[in-house]
């Protein structure tokens, strides 16, 4: 059972730009179908983005929501976060996305220390944030 409260905490989101390498699905000049590129006939390297580089691109702050799992049990424990649509948001208030962006990206890979936000269409990788250090 999880139960939210309003005690206030921020948390600063480190956002970092992506060199990055590769290409749509079906987007390569070949005579194979689709879900052929990459085998050895084919002669392409296969659909898909990779991330060659990153660097710093700033941050932002956004106040993070306060969930109690377990409340009242020796197995209590807080969580802190916002949701998507709250990230995106900040980021389109920040200047990383435009407005509207929300329709079309999507912020997957969460692993504990960030998450990637992703082009939708494309599966292309836009920015990887990170999770700031508490203060």
């Amino acid at each position: 059972m999880a139960s939210k409260n309003t005690i206030a905490k921020v948390i600063r989101y480190h956002v970092k730009n992506l060199d990055v390498w590769g290409h749509a699905p079906g987007s390569l000049d070949c005579d194979c179908p689709k879900d052929k590129h990459g085998d050895p006939e084919c002669g392409s390297d296969g659909p898909g983005f990779w991330i060659n580089d990153m660097s710093c691109a700033g941050h932002f702050d956004l106040p993070a929501t306060r969930t109690v799992y377990n409340a009242g049990t020796a197995q209590q424990f807080d969580s802190w976060g916002s949701t998507d649509a709250e990230i995106l948001a900040a980021m389109v208030e920040a200047g990383y996305l435009r407005e509207g962006a929300d329709a079309k990206v999507e912020i997957e890979d969460g692993d504990g220390y960030g998450f990637c936000v992703y082009d939708k269409e494309r599966h292309k990788p836009l920015y990887q944030v990170e999770y700031g250090k508490d203060d």
